[in-house]
């Protein structure tokens, strides 16, 4: 079950991985923000949610259903790196 439940995780990457892509580009095209801020943004994002997630995870009591929230959380934020490379 935790197998099924932390694949859920990286179909969540995709998703993500695909959003942060498209999004970085209307940010860039409709409202004109600079290339290199909005890859710094995006990267910055993808630096510090999973960071802060498993910061979180190490300083709070131990619960299965939040320890499995937090890695995926962790995992998943992985994609807002794409939108730094997609532009």
């Amino acid at each position: 079950m935790v197998t099924q439940l932390l694949s859920c995780s990286f179909v969540m990457l995709l998703v993500l991985w695909l959003l942060c892509g498209m999004a970085a580009d209307w940010l860039i095209q409709s409202r004109g923000w600079d290339v290199g801020w909005t890859r710094k943004l995006f990267h910055g994002l993808g630096a510090v949610v999973p960071a802060a997630c498993l910061g979180l995870l190490a300083a709070l009591p131990h619960s299965f259903a939040l320890s499995l929230a937090l890695s995926i959380i962790a995992t998943a934020s992985f994609g807002f790196n794409s939108g730094g490379y997609a532009v």
